[in-house]
């Protein structure tokens, strides 16, 4: 797989990309989202990223411990994050099913 240059294994990993692509795949399949929710979708895994760690290493703890540094942190701009960004970030129903879930790591699964 050729690198892309907004790819970091700091920030965004290949296989972190590929399981987003993956994800939003399945979405569009099993649930039909429009292009835009998709879009919308990617933007809030990616920024999920400086929260917690690549995606096929976490567990369920990593994830909770993501939403408590997403709730107590700050934008790029220094500011804390406002409602709608936390409302789209951390989903508050439970976590649903995917048609394979073994595809979906627990940050995925609160999309589901």
């Amino acid at each position: 797989m050729r690198s892309h240059p907004g790819l970091h294994p700091d920030f965004l990993t290949a296989d972190d990309a590929a399981l987003i692509r993956e994800f939003i795949a399945e979405k569009r399949a099993s649930v039909g989202i429009c292009t835009g929710r998709a879009n919308m979708l990617s933007f809030t895994v990616i920024g999920w990223r400086r929260f917690i760690g690549p995606y096929r290493e976490l567990t369920i703890g990593d994830v909770y411990a993501g939403i408590d540094s997403l709730k107590s942190g700050k934008s790029q701009k220094g500011k804390p994050f406002k409602q709608n960004t936390l409302a789209d970030h951390v989903p508050s129903a439970g976590p649903g099913s995917c048609s394979d879930s073994s595809l979906c790591s627990p940050v995925f699964l609160s999309f589901c």
